[in-house]
C-alpha cells in the first residue's frame, strides 16, 4: 500500500476517533471555535474540512518521519480509546434508561456512576498520555507554533 493511501486510510479512521474524543479534539483545536457548540465540536468535527490531527500535521509542517510516528502513536492508543468511549456511552444509556423507565434504584445508580467515573478518568489519562507522546515528537519550533496557534 502506498504511503498516501495508508495516510488516507488512517485519516478516515482517525476522523471517527477524534470526533468521539472531546478532550482530544479540544486539545488539537485549542478549544471551541467562536460560534461552535460547547465541547469543541465545530464544523471540522462534523466532517467538513480536514480532521484536527491532519490540520495539525499540515500547520506544523511535520516531516514524513514525524507523521508516521504520530500515526503510530494514534494507532497504538485507538483500541483503548474506543473501548473507553463505549464504556462512557454505556453509562449514558444506563442513565437515560433510568429516566425513561421511571424507576430509581440507588444501588444500581451508585454502581453505574462509579463505572462511568472510572471510564471518564481513564479516558482523560489515556488521552493525556497520547497527547504527551505526540508532543514529544515535535521540534521546539513546532511546539512554539502550536502554542501560538492555541492563543
Amino acid at each position: 500500500m502506498t504511503s498516501k493511501k495508508l495516510i488516507a486510510l488512517r485519516a478516515a479512521s482517525l476522523l471517527t476517533l477524534m470526533a468521539a474524543l472531546p478532550l482530544g479534539g479540544q486539545a488539537w483545536q485549542g478549544g471551541a471555535r467562536p460560534g461552535s457548540p460547547p465541547g469543541g465540536h465545530g464544523p471540522d468535527m462534523m466532517g467538513v474540512g480536514a480532521p484536527p490531527i491532519l490540520r495539525l500535521v499540515r500547520e506544523l509542517d511535520m516531516s514524513e518521519v514525524q507523521r508516521e510516528q504520530v500515526f503510530t502513536v494514534l494507532d497504538r492508543y485507538q483500541p483503548s480509546l474506543r473501548k473507553l468511549m463505549f464504556s462512557l456511552g454505556d453509562g449514558r444509556e444506563a442513565l437515560h434508561a433510568v429516566l425513561s423507565e421511571g424507576g430509581f434504584d440507588p444501588a444500581r445508580l451508585e454502581q453505574d456512576a462509579a463505572a462511568h467515573g472510572r471510564a471518564a478518568q481513564e479516558l482523560y489519562l489515556t488521552t493525556a498520555r497520547m497527547l504527551s507522546e505526540i508532543s514529544a515528537l515535535l521540534t521546539p519550533a513546532q511546539r512554539v507554533r502550536l502554542d501560538e496557534s492555541r492563543q
